[in-house]
């Protein structure tokens, strides 16, 4: 439990979007002005990775949430919700995995940026 609390404050401190993340609100708002999920408008190329976030974001904006606090929320809350699945797993296969995972999890500070960006590559 203190690990999934120290790993939603670390996320939360740490918090930055990369590039790729400024295509998805470009995106985004192109969708809600009904010019479809492309980059500019009149081109018709797919400019996304990743369809899912693209419709969670939509659905957020949608409701009125600014596509930056949504975005870091929401990948803040699905980051924990992976670690605890993570963990959750581990308790079945053996029960001194998670406490290795938790040290691990508090050690990974200075790669956790990377990691809750979404970039391809971590360090």
């Amino acid at each position: 439990m203190l690990a999934w609390g120290l790993f939603a404050i670390m996320i939360w401190q740490r918090r930055w979007t990369s590039d790729d993340g400024f295509i998805n609100f470009r995106v985004v708002g192109n969708i809600l002005a009904g010019h479809g999920p492309v980059f500019n408008v009149g081109e018709r190329v797919e400019a996304f990775t990743s369809p899912l976030w693209i419709a969670l974001l939509a659905g957020l904006a949608a409701l009125g949430a600014g596509l930056g606090q949504a975005a870091a929320a929401l990948g803040q809350v699905l980051a924990v919700m992976g670690v605890l699945l993570a963990q959750l797993g581990a308790v079945t296969v053996k029960s001194r995995v998670v406490c290795k995972s938790e040290r691990k999890l508090l050690d990974a500070s200075v790669r956790l940026p990377w990691r809750e960006a979404g970039v391809e590559r971590s360090p």
